[in-house]
């Protein structure tokens, strides 16, 4: 059985960043990504996993241990979801919602209790992250590079064509680039899901002792240091100067100046190639797209709270700003604009209300308070998760879309 744990945990996590998907039910006319039900290949794994958990521990009832202020505040949160479903304009899609969240949850406290009773390392989860990464960087660049897809449809890859409505593309000086997407829904899922694997690496080289070993890994960490420029995700890039600069503190408390060294030369190497798109992209203008859409969203989500201090039910918020005219008010008419709110504590406020929220972070505070890990081990989990959080104040996949709560909640299943 605990062969069968392994496997299945394995292969939902490799299975991740694969979009490979298929359509059950679209509860609006047409396609709308975010009010379909969808399966995922990974979820034949998901389901797999949390059913032998389940099995394991009725069988060991003693092992399976999770701390009380975790217990109730996670379970607070989850009835706050769950209620949110009564309030809901597709209850149905709701419910589907809220059980995808519950199965991953589940899955980040068998996670935690599989690694407390030693059938599941820490390092078995960094290292498929890490692979993860290389994979998908690989891939981004030569996205990139061909300025197209590869051709990866049977693992997700999107149709990838400068041209084609709703992909996401950068200005350059006069022409446009196509930004990688590796096999996920948008290029800031990829770059959220390289910072993980980028940070899974520095884990290993830090812990790494064999000259050979480390060179294979900064070799890792340069191909996906590529990988996460090649999305222009500036979130994603802002995210890794702030947890290389929290790194670097940890080395020189540790006295391992040579590691900075190392930071150093591959941010230089990395960067220096794609000086002239980088020079442009990192300035941010108030008139741009992105930045202008963005603050409507934030203006969409205060008003939806305003209005609806209970929420108006989880996975529901692009429905109801839709059917209530909220988007128009806004001057968004253009049905490619309406998106969840790309802020995820906003959004998780307007869809299960203010105290929703307020449970939401306390479970949270409760994660890092409760982190037992020690040196190398808390230093990179909780950059992760840091990195998490701060990448949700500018976008939603981690609520919205499944393969980025599955990374959320796999790194959930770290901290527990």
């Amino acid at each position: 059985m605990k062969r069968l744990v392994k496997f299945l945990l394995g292969g939902f996590l490799l299975t991740i960043p694969f979009s490979l998907r298929k359509i059950i039910f679209n509860f609006t006319r047409g396609f709308h990504e975010y009010e379909t039900i969808f399966i995922y290949l990974s979820d034949l794994f998901l389901i797999g996993f949390v059913l032998i958990a389940i099995v394991y521990f009725l069988k060991n009832k003693e092992k399976f241990r999770v701390e009380k202020k975790i217990k109730i505040w996670g379970g607070l949160f989850l009835i706050f979801l769950g209620v949110s479903i009564l309030k809901s304009s597709i209850p149905l899609f709701s419910l589907y919602f809220v059980f995808r969240i519950f199965l991953y949850f589940l899955t980040a406290i068998f996670i935690s209790n599989f690694i407390k009773i030693k059938i599941i390392k820490k390092e078995f989860l960094f290292f498929i992250f890490s692979a993860g990464a290389i994979f998908q960087s690989i891939i981004a660049f030569l996205q990139f590079k061909i300025q197209g897809s590869l051709g990866l449809f049977f693992l997700g890859e999107p149709n990838l064509f400068w041209k084609a409505k709703g992909i996401s593309v950068i200005p350059i000086g006069k022409i446009y680039i196509l930004r990688a997407y590796g096999t996920f829904l948008h290029p800031n899922i990829l770059g959220a899901f390289l910072i993980l694997g980028f940070l899974s690496l520095v884990y290993f080289l830090i812990k790494e002792k064999d000259f050979f070993k480390k060179l294979i890994t900064i070799i890792s960490l340069f191909i996906v240091l590529i990988g996460i420029i090649t999305t222009f995700s500036r979130t994603a890039w802002a995210v890794l100067v702030i947890s290389l600069v929290l790194i670097f503190c940890f080395l020189i408390r540790k006295k391992r100046k040579e590691l900075g060294l190392i930071f150093i030369f591959l941010i230089i190497a990395g960067v220096f190639p794609f000086y002239n798109f980088l020079n442009e992209r990192v300035v941010v203008l108030k008139e741009e797209s992105a930045v202008t859409v963005r603050i409507s969203h934030i203006e969409i989500g205060k008003e939806i709270i305003k209005n609806n201090l209970i929420g108006v039910g989880a996975g529901s918020q692009i429905y109801y700003a839709e059917k209530e005219g909220v988007f128009e008010k806004f001057g968004m008419t253009n049905p490619l604009l309406w998106q969840p709110i790309h802020n995820m504590y906003l959004l998780i406020a307007s869809e299960m209300g203010i105290l929703g929220l307020l449970v939401f972070l306390i479970f949270i505070f409760k994660l890092f308070i409760s982190n037992k890990l020690k040196d190398s081990e808390i230093l990179i989990t909780e950059i992760i998760f840091v990195s998490f959080l701060i990448l949700g104040m500018f976008d939603h996949y981690f609520w919205t879309i499944a393969n980025g709560q599955a990374i959320w909640w796999a790194v959930v299943g770290l901290l527990i």
